[in-house]
């Protein structure tokens, strides 16, 4: 009677044993949970982005480069999405995140206040800079900046280049910004910001050069939108890391991305993400930034986003 018992469950035992073993690998091969540079055998790295897409569109895009990288730099690298800019300069103070994909204006403000540095600025279409551009309906009766007047303007982000760029341009006219358009509304930016001029939902906004020129090539905007104004040229992307972060660590993060073009696997993860590579700038390379800075600084101070030692 006893055996038998035994053997009742021994034979419970054998039933379970398999899903305990799929159970204890699983847990091994996952990265536990906040887990942080120099831990485990595989660090593991926060990277955020913010660029016009959704997070599933955006994890499509980039997921690719990031695994390509990671495996290159012998790290693991976990994607991030972050609606705008203030909550990704959050999340870099907090040390919720260790890099992030950001913009020029972005870029120089961590530098001005020691919290990042730069692994390399997107090459795309054999350039590491690009134009803005101010578009409203063709149809509609405005052919300058100041006949925005008391117009709906589309944002995706208060922090976002363009439209730091367009209160630079307001002010410089001698105009309140806070009080010239009748209403600021919210956009996804890219394509989408075009459609919403398009439909009527709002009368301007700004989108990248390259972005307007291969939607006109469409049916659907071809003729359809003006441009009104265009920007001096503008920093690409800039990929950058924490500035604390571990010098070893940096340095490898920067060779394998200098390197990421020169294998099949690695060049085509950058196609896939719409890039050529990355090229590390000087601070002089950013030149339009430089002017839309203090535009910024007020800005993030407003929105009380993250501290600001010494400002």
């Amino acid at each position: 009677m006893q055996q038998e018992k035994r053997g009742r469950q021994a034979h419970r035992l054998y039933r379970i044993l398999p899903w305990i073993c799929c159970f204890l690998l699983l847990a091994v091969s996952l990265p536990a949970p906040g887990r942080g540079e120099g831990e485990g055998s595989l660090p593991v790295m926060q990277v955020a982005f913010i660029p016009p897409l959704d997070p599933c569109q955006a994890l499509d895009r980039f997921q690719p480069l990031l695994t390509v990288w990671g495996d290159q730099a012998g790290l693991r690298l976990r994607f991030r999405w972050m609606e705008d800019r203030h909550r990704l300069l959050a999340a870099l103070e907090q040390r919720r995140i260790d890099l992030a994909l950001v913009d020029g204006v972005t870029y120089l403000f961590g530098r001005r206040f020691s919290r990042l540095s730069q692994l390399g600025v997107v090459q795309a279409r054999g350039s590491s800079r690009h134009a803005l551009v101010l578009i409203t309906r063709e149809e509609a009766a405005i052919f300058r900046l100041t006949d925005l007047q008391q117009k709906r303007y589309g944002i995706s982000d208060p922090l976002e280049v363009g439209h730091l760029w367009v209160e630079s341009l307001l002010e410089q006219q001698g105009i309140d910004p806070a009080r010239f358009f009748g209403q600021l509304l919210p956009t996804a930016g890219g394509t989408s910001s075009i459609l919403d001029v398009l439909v009527g939902r709002i009368d301007a906004t700004v989108v990248n050069r390259q972005t307007f020129l291969k939607a006109s090539q469409e049916k659907t905007y071809r003729g359809k939108i003006r441009v009104i104004a265009t920007s001096p040229p503008v920093s690409n992307c800039v990929l950058v890391a924490r500035a604390e972060m571990d010098r070893e660590v940096k340095s490898r993060l920067a060779q394998t991305l200098q390197n990421m073009g020169t294998t099949l696997q690695g060049a085509a993860a950058l196609a896939a993400a719409g890039m050529d590579g990355f090229v590390h700038q000087p601070d002089e390379f950013f030149t339009t930034e430089q002017t839309l800075l203090p535009y910024f600084l007020r800005r993030v101070r407003s929105l009380g986003a993250i501290t600001l030692p010494g400002y």
